[in-house]
């Protein structure tokens, strides 16, 4: 819980394949991911088409964490801060 989750919506060259809002009302993800930053790439690997956004995303993500781990990160520092000074 809190990691970021991409997902990779596959075969979106493919007839019958789910759309990014069917596959998030299908898992339930945006109930099940409330807690963590999330998203789902539709891409098709067999035409390259949204590879390349979704490691740009995860790129971002990795980069820019969320408002609950920036707030982390500062209770931590000043935690820290406050013990060393007794």
């Amino acid at each position: 819980r809190g990691c970021p989750l991409i997902v990779l919506a596959n075969k979106q060259d493919a007839s019958g394949a789910l759309t990014v809002t069917e596959l998030k009302d299908k898992f339930h993800m945006r109930k099940m991911c409330s807690g963590r930053d999330w998203f789902v790439q539709p891409c098709s690997a067999s035409t390259g088409f949204g590879v390349e956004e979704a490691y740009r995303r995860v790129v971002q993500m990795v980069r820019l964490p969320s408002e609950d781990v920036k707030d982390n990160i500062k209770e931590t520092v000043l935690y820290l801060r406050s013990n060393t000074r007794q």
